[in-house]
C-alpha cells in the first residue's frame, strides 16, 4: 500500500506566529524525546496521542525523534546537514546556494519547514527499552500507512518515499473522528504507556532531583536520592535535565 499525501490545512496559531516562532504556550508538550520536550500544536497533539495508542493497542510502542522546531533549530539542523556554495545547484538561503552533504537526510530551508508550524513529527518506535527510540519496524510502517490518514496525519509531498518517517498533521483545528471517538471513551491523553511517561528534573548545578510525570507536569515522588538518579535516567525512557529557565514552565512540589 502507498503512503498517502494530504496537503496540510494552515492552523490559526501557526499562521499568527510565523514558522518557527510558534511560543510554548500555545502549543502542548507531548513527551519528552531525545532529552527534550516534544511540542505541537493542540490538535496535532490530540491526534498523536489518539495514533499512539492505537498503535500500543496495535502491538507497538509509537514514539518520536522530532517535533516542533523553532527558527534557531531549522537554522542549526540546515546548516549541519548542508554546505554553502556560490552557484547552483541547491537551495538558495542567506545569499548562497546550499548543498546537501553527502549521507544526509534533506532539512527544509529555515522558516519554512512543516516543523516549524507544530505539525510535523518524525516518527520513531521503541524496540530494546533503552532511552532512545529506534526507526520504524516494517510492520508498524504498514500499521500507519493503513491508519495515520484516520488520525489526520499524511506523509509530506516530495519525501514521502525517502523519508517514510516523518508524518505531517493535515486537519489544521480540527480533530478527525478517530481521535474524538479515543478522547469519547474517556483514555488518558498521553502518548506512551504509563511506565514511561516519567522523567527526572534537576535545578541546574543542584543534586535535588524529582520525578514528574510527563503527561501533567506533577509531581510522583519528590527529593529522589541523586545516587539512585542516575541509573534511572540510564534505564527508564523519556527523560530530561533542564535549568532553572526550564523549571519556569513544569510543576513542581516541594
Amino acid at each position: 500500500m502507498g503512503r498517502p499525501v494530504v496537503t496540510p490545512a494552515e492552523s490559526v496559531i501557526s499562521a499568527r506566529y510565523g514558522n518557527g516562532q510558534i511560543p510554548n504556550d500555545e502549543m502542548v508538550q507531548v513527551a519528552p524525546e531525545l532529552g527534550r520536550f516534544g511540542w505541537l500544536l493542540p490538535d496535532a497533539a490530540r491526534g498523536w496521542h489518539a495514533m499512539a495508542a492505537g498503535a500500543w493497542a496495535a502491538g507497538f510502542r509509537l514514539d518520536a525523534t522530532g517535533m516542533y522546531r523553532s527558527l534557531a533549530d531549522q537554522e542549526a539542523l540546515f546548516v549541519q546537514r548542508h554546505t554553502p556554495h556560490l552557484t547552483p545547484p541547491g537551495k538558495f538561503w542567506r545569499l548562497r546556494w546550499w548543498r546537501l552533504k553527502p549521507g544526509m537526510a534533506t532539512a527544509a530551508r529555515p522558516g519554512t519547514s512543516n516543523h516549524g508550524k507544530g505539525r510535523s513529527i518524525d516518527a520513531a518506535e521503541e524496540t530494546d527499552g533503552d532511552p532512545a527510540p529506534e526507526g520504524l519496524t516494517s510492520r508498524l510502517l504498514a500499521w500507519l500507512e493503513t491508519n495515520a490518514v484516520s488520525f489526520g496525519f499524511s506523509w509530506e509531498r516530495g519525501i514521502d518515499r525517502s523519508e517514510p518517517w516523518h508524518v505531517v498533521y493535515f486537519l489544521g483545528d480540527t480533530v478527525s473522528p478517530r481521535t474524538l471517538a479515543y478522547e469519547r471513551a474517556g483514555h488518558p491523553s498521553t502518548q506512551n504507556p504509563p511506565e514511561v511517561t516519567m522523567f527526572v528534573v534537576a535545578t541546574f548545578g543542584s543534586t535535588d532531583r524529582w520525578l514528574v510525570s510527563a503527561s501533567n507536569g506533577r509531581p510522583v515522588r519528590t527529593a529522589i536520592d541523586p545516587a539512585h538518579a542516575e541509573p534511572f535516567e540510564r534505564k527508564t525512557g523519556g527523560l530530561m535535565i533542564v535549568t532553572p529557565a526550564w523549571l519556569d514552565s513544569v510543576t513542581v512540589a516541594a
